[in-house]
């Protein structure tokens, strides 16, 4: 094989393996989604995740899961003014049970005003309808602080700082409730323990990106993501 041969064949290869590399990859080859269904502008319920891919989710070649999102775009869930990219999982449970949700997460955000919830405890009444976030796990202005209802009016909301300048990095958090009591750690470190037993509702976990703007582009990226008892 000559030498412009040998060439062409890594040009080629090079190539093949760049393009290969920018095309967007099924997220469920990257987390379970499984028992999970997809929220986006439209608004639009996706049910069936096993082969599902878009521009507002879709995994990347450094193996996490992207929700992208343009704060602008139109089509929000009900009672609610900004859109979302956003998981729901399937399972409602009781504040008095044990549930726990893990993720590793990275936020890219141009929102403004930069405020982007990665992650929820979401809550629903008997007959079925929306109530409110228990709790919203939310970068602010970079600082990744928890927001929590106190008391079942949805009226008053308590605000915890739980790591400053975290923006652009990855990190890992645990939301654990068990028998009534809220757990919240950050890369490893417990943050807040907190009685939830005044909270009468259904509860049922969300992920992803949920920005509380109505402009900029943002981009949440998952590493990991896991639900279990």
């Amino acid at each position: 094989m000559n030498r412009k041969s040998a060439s062409a064949i890594v040009y080629i290869f090079f190539t093949a393996s760049l393009v290969s590399a920018q095309i967007p990859g099924k997220p469920s080859a990257v987390i379970d989604l499984s028992g999970w269904k997809l929220q986006i502008p439209g608004p639009e319920e996706i049910t069936i995740l096993k082969d599902y891919s878009s521009e507002y989710f879709y995994a990347g070649p450094d193996r996490s899961v992207c929700f992208n999102l343009d704060a602008a775009d139109r089509g929000t869930t009900k009672n609610t003014e900004f859109v979302r990219s956003e998981l729901r999982h399937l399972q409602n449970w009781s504040i008095n049970e044990c549930h726990v949700m893990e993720g590793e997460v990275r936020v890219d955000s141009g929102a403004d005003p930069d405020k982007v919830t990665v992650a929820q405890i979401h809550s629903v009444k008997d007959n079925g309808d929306t109530a409110f976030p228990l709790l919203r796990l939310a970068l602010n202005n970079g600082n990744l602080v928890a927001f929590i209802k106190k008391d079942n009016s949805g009226e008053k909301t308590e605000s915890f700082m739980l790591k400053k300048n975290v923006s652009s990095e990855y990190f890992t958090y645990r939301i654990e409730v068990t028998r009534g009591i809220l757990k919240i750690s950050v890369n490893g470190d417990l943050k807040i323990s907190r009685d939830l037993s005044y909270w009468e509702y259904k509860c049922y976990f969300k992920a992803g990106c949920y920005p509380q703007a109505a402009k900029g582009i943002v981009q949440v990226y998952y590493k990991r993501l896991n639900v279990y008892k």
